[in-house]
């Protein structure tokens, strides 16, 4: 007989009550829009066709990280988001321990992020969504792409996907989300250095993320 007074079961109730309400909420409320650019991927599910996968997203939100948890809920990915965000805001931290993300610490040089980025892929054999431009970003403009996503993809060979969301000017817009194709990193060139190496990749995915927004911006 579960015990509910229990405290570990009483958090993992209410971590699937809230898992549910936060699905309910953004279908009913953001209702996200998915537009697909390529064959290789025409519904959702195709991305992780070959296994767990590497998502790059833009942050134009602090919800963006359980928006995205909730669309990708079924094939488990976990967003990457920053610690300091993650423990400073209470409601932000109650929400993101419930909605299965990565912290990343900005605050000091450290590793685990990597660490537990290809655990994750590898060993939980479970999806991840990071946001290569490494903070909010509400303007139109792309920032700069950091190389976390190619360091990932270098250890673990996940094929991976760009997504793209413009911002949302009003309230009522809808969520829209377009989607690259599935695609692989090229292996470094032979004598290349890895810091050159995560430069030019990191510009292939940023040129990718642009021509999304090129499109949506011909839509």
């Amino acid at each position: 007989m579960i015990h509910y007074h229990d405290s570990n079961v009483f958090d993992l109730v209410v971590s699937d009550i809230t898992k549910y309400l936060l699905r309910a909420f953004v279908k009913v409320w953001i209702r996200p829009k998915f537009i697909y650019t390529d064959p290789s991927v025409q519904r959702r599910k195709d991305i992780f066709k070959d296994g767990p996968a590497i998502l790059l997203g833009r942050h134009v939100a602090g919800s963006d990280g359980p928006y995205m948890w909730s669309i990708f809920a079924r094939w488990n990915v976990h967003p990457m988001v920053a610690r300091d965000r993650y423990y400073e805001n209470k409601l932000m931290h109650w929400l993101y321990t419930r909605s299965g993300c990565l912290e990343i610490d900005r605050r000091k040089v450290s590793t685990s992020w990597l660490k537990d980025a290809v655990e994750t892929l590898q060993e939980k054999k479970e999806s991840i969504l990071i946001f290569p431009e490494g903070r909010f970003n509400h303007e139109d403009q792309i920032l700069r792409f950091h190389g976390g996503a190619v360091m990932i993809e270098d250890i673990t060979h996940s094929p991976m996907v760009v997504t793209y969301t413009p911002p949302r000017r009003k309230w009522w817009q809808r969520y829209k989300l377009y989607f690259s194709e599935v695609f692989r990193l090229d292996p470094p060139a032979e004598g290349e250095e890895s810091s050159d190496y995560r430069k030019r990749m990191s510009q292939l995915l940023y040129d990718k993320m642009l021509r999304l927004k090129e499109l949506h911006e011909r839509s």
